[in-house]
């Protein structure tokens, strides 16, 4: 089947992207070679190897490394061939060699203020109106969910690519993750225009350069299933086959080497076979000690901003979410992480437990 995705799944695949990897260095360890088909040689061999001591041994596996030049390297040949790569048209828009057309989100980086006290300090959250003001009204919607959003803001939410919900860190943090459920409850169209409505889950960041990543899961409209992505400063890839909608997955995004951040999934695919990925970008700026911001979002992402289309993704739930500064020092994501909560759009509903866990829904405008 021809992809009409942003991004592409693998049936187990590590994504990496590298920046100076010039195959000089030769790694010994036998527990990194034994990832590593005995047909990838030289350079492309010295890559994969560099790359896989960023992941944790558990974790290993496929991989597929992007580097910095886009030159694509695998651990084994076959996988290249499950890299979707994108040119944008004249208008704008992304396309694959099939013609299929994608647009990605928008990964403007937020300014953070310096407030003379923490704004987690002020955790409160109130009931707004449909224009996003304070009001002594409820606005119910979806059951006990409602629109809500932090009582300060410092800086307001902005749009330009759709509504959506955000959770971001501090810039103090390099590891981030969750369980996501990826909602079965999706009407969008990811290939039609001029709006391309297209359901997003994912995480990722901002380094301290501004560079960003988005990094877990699209939409699928023709057959409602999900597929892995990846998206670096503006530009996305994608991969095959499916991910099965319906079900909870766990997504983890982390710095490796300064200049790698690195996207692992597992999950399920369409035939319900467990699978896992591993995906890491050559993302300059990103840096290991913690000088980044993490992020998690529920999108409805638009090429031409129209906030009253009929679409929707209901349902989609976090949890478990948490954060710290690597692999193996983290703990539970709590409003002391949190720099902001942001709800865009008069169409989310949020039914929220704490900063680790909600449920969140992109309803259909009106």
């Amino acid at each position: 089947m021809k992809s009409i995705t942003l991004f592409k799944t693998l049936l187990s695949l590590s994504f990496v992207t590298v920046s100076s990897l010039s195959g000089g260095v030769v790694h010994a360890q036998s527990n990194l070679d034994a990832f590593v088909d005995s047909n990838i040689v030289g350079k492309e061999r010295s890559i994969v190897t560099s790359v896989l001591q960023d992941i944790p041994e558990s974790q290993r596996g496929d991989l597929i490394v992007i580097a910095s030049d886009g030159q694509i390297y695998t651990n084994k040949p076959e996988l290249k061939k499950e890299v979707i790569e994108y040119t944008k048209n004249k208008e704008g828009v992304f396309e694959d060699s099939d013609g299929n057309k994608i647009f990605p989100p928008k990964q403007d980086r937020p300014e953070q203020i310096q407030l003379q006290s923490p704004l987690n300090s002020f955790s409160t959250e109130v009931k707004v109106d449909e224009k996003g003001q304070q009001s002594s009204n409820t606005l119910a919607i979806e059951g006990n969910a409602e629109l809500i959003q932090p009582l300060v803001s410092q800086v307001p939410a902005t749009g330009g690519s759709g509504p959506y919900r955000r959770v971001e860190s501090y810039n103090s943090y390099s590891w981030a993750s969750a369980n996501i459920y990826l909602t079965n409850d999706v009407s969008d169209n990811d290939s039609t225009a001029p709006y391309y409505d297209t359901g997003y889950l994912y995480m990722g960041g901002w380094g301290e350069a501004s560079n960003a990543v988005d990094a877990g899961f699209k939409h699928n409209s023709l057959d409602n299933t999900y597929s892995p992505m990846m998206q670096i400063d503006g530009t996305p890839y994608g991969f095959t086959p499916r991910v099965a909608s319906g079900q909870t997955a766990y997504l983890e995004t982390y710095v490796g080497t300064n200049g790698n951040f690195i996207m692992h999934a597992e999950y399920k695919d369409t035939t319900g076979v467990s699978r896992s990925i591993n995906v890491s970008v050559y993302a300059p700026g990103f840096k290991q000690n913690g000088a980044n911001i993490m992020k998690r979002m529920t999108t409805m992402g638009q090429k031409t901003e129209y906030l009253t289309t009929k679409t929707y993704l209901r349902g989609a739930v976090w949890s478990n979410a948490r954060i710290g500064a690597s692999t193996s020092s983290y703990h539970v994501w709590a409003d002391s992480d949190t720099w902001q909560f942001q709800s865009y759009g008069n169409r989310i509903g949020l039914n929220k437990t704490n900063a680790s866990n909600e449920t969140v829904s992109i309803l259909p405008g009106s």
